[in-house]
């Protein structure tokens, strides 16, 4: 019955991203400025500006230092959280919470709630984590966010919940470029729940 629903939840998505997408091919990373200014420049702003050629040379998708970049945005991932069930407090289950900045680097408005989740699986023990509930006000603006047109440049922060399968196991992230892309990359957050809070 999980496989069922999960995969049911996995065609929904597909089938929501493919009647949302734009059409448009990936944007090219953006050129380096050449600049014939002799002047010298400290040793702080070269690394700063050695810094930002580097990330503007990295091939679009990728995963790497937390940072995920896709032809609809970049996404840096801020903090995670497990926050244990609190039923009297709105919150059923208990939950791995995950904040992010999101970017919007295409042409056109970008929404968080389609493009992060198009692009990560979290799960424990080989189940995906399914969306969770919770009224903690400490997340409350992040995951209001994840339901806005980000206009293109604009960057807003984000938080997401997910309904824990257990309060023991880690919670594995896979990053994809989209629904059915190829795998750029996993990360692991080892469970710190403490069901005494």
């Amino acid at each position: 019955m999980r496989k069922a629903t999960t995969l049911l939840v996995i065609f929904l998505i597909a089938f929501t991203m493919s009647a949302c997408s734009t059409g448009k091919e990936a944007i090219e990373p953006k050129k380096k400025e050449e600049s014939n200014n002799s002047e010298k420049k400290d040793s702080s702003a070269t690394d700063e500006q050695e810094k930002k050629e580097n990330e503007s040379s990295k091939e679009v998708p990728y995963f790497e230092d937390d940072v995920i970049e896709t032809s609809e945005a970049k996404i840096k991932l801020t903090g995670y959280d497990f926050l244990p069930a609190a039923p009297k407090k709105g919150q059923p289950s208990d939950l791995f919470i995950i904040t992010y900045n999101f970017t919007n680097t295409s042409d056109t408005e970008q929404r968080p709630t389609v493009v992060f989740p198009a692009n990560t699986v979290f799960s424990q023990n080989d189940e995906m984590l399914l969306p969770g509930i919770t009224l903690n006000h400490k997340y409350s603006e992040g995951l209001a966010n994840i339901l806005l047109n980000v206009k293109p440049g604009e960057t807003v922060k984000c938080a997401g919940a997910y309904s824990l399968k257990d309060t023991t196991s880690p919670v594995l992230l896979t990053v994809n470029d989209g629904i059915l892309g190829e795998e750029l990359g996993k990360k692991t957050y080892e469970n710190e729940i403490d069901i005494n809070q």
